[in-house]
């Protein structure tokens, strides 16, 4: 999560200190990761939720800005960035890509990294119409961009900084049943460990 959350931040989106990023889907892991990741370096983070009971942990963990998304966030977000924000990491995917592409600003980027809406396509995508003239829409995939010095740098950036991981909770092996359901119910808020004791 750490090493696809800082590839999206610092390769695809070229985040620098001063930026403004939206990160849309901030409670999944990637999202609290890249919520550290850009809080570390100077960064104003909105951050989004479609749960109530999660934007406290937003908070907490340094979003400068939490904003309920239940579908449509472009009036919460202009009510406080009333031109958008220059760099949007988005998490959710197709299902919100539209939106979130209209809140970029002038000679904003928009990376898309996740599917947590679970639509892989969508039906119509006109680029010149969706795609906000003078914005970049760019896209990182762990699976296939994997390069190695920026996992070297990724450790490096979480040592000068400090960065520490959250845990949700520890399983045993006997456990894995159980850390199963947590991780179905969506109620972590920090990655699930198994250990073989």
């Amino acid at each position: 999560m750490y090493y696809t959350a800082y590839a999206s931040l610092f390769d695809s989106l070229m985040l620098t200190t001063g930026d403004t990023l939206l990160i849309r889907g901030g409670t999944s892991s990637v999202g609290l990761a890249a919520l550290q990741l850009a809080k570390s370096i100077g960064v104003t983070v909105v951050s989004t939720t479609r749960n109530k009971q999660k934007i406290e942990q937003l908070n907490k963990l340094g979003a400068d800005y939490v904003l309920l998304d239940e579908g449509d966030i472009q009036p919460q977000l202009y009510s406080i960035f009333p031109d958008g924000v220059n760099k949007i990491l988005e998490l959710v995917g197709t299902v919100t890509l539209k939106n979130s592409l209209r809140m970029l600003n002038g000679k904003g980027i928009l990376c898309m990294t996740g599917i947590l809406g679970g639509e892989w396509e969508m039906e119509s995508f006109e680029p010149m119409v969706d795609i906000p003239s003078g914005t970049y829409f760019t896209q990182f995939d762990s699976g296939v961009n994997f390069k190695p010095q920026l996992l070297t740098k990724l450790f490096q950036h979480m040592e000068q900084f400090a960065i520490e991981v959250p845990i949700a909770r520890v399983f045993t092996l006997e456990e894995i049943s159980q850390a199963h359901l947590m991780m179905e119910s969506n109620t972590a808020n920090g990655k699930i460990v198994i250990v073989n004791t």
